[in-house]
């Protein structure tokens, strides 16, 4: 609902870092893992908590990481770049997350 949004923009005046947690999906493979969390602290983002879990049965692979971000441009860095990494289907923001 549009009515609903408000504008927000984030503050420089220090180098403040925000943690953000995401849920990347996708088909499991070796390697995949240590791509994702790659691809984070390639950005910059300094990783907090990371935990991957494979279904064998199914082939699919969940990865729930926690990551300090600086501003929003950079959590939409990090979102297109795992986007990217083979194998993964989807990558989601876990809503209320306000802590690591």
């Amino acid at each position: 609902d549009k009515e609903r949004f408000i504008e927000a923009s984030w503050l420089k005046a220090d180098d403040s870092a925000y943690p953000v947690e995401i849920l990347i999906e996708g088909h499991d493979r070796p390697g995949m893992f240590a791509d994702v969390t790659s691809v984070i602290a390639g950005v910059g983002a300094n990783i907090l908590s990371a935990k991957a879990k494979g279904q064998p049965d199914s082939g699919a692979a969940r990865i729930n990481t926690v990551f300090e971000i600086h501003n929003l441009g950079e959590l939409e860095e990090v979102i297109s770049r795992i986007k990217q990494v083979k194998g993964v289907t989807s990558v989601s923001r876990v809503a209320g997350r306000t802590r690591g």
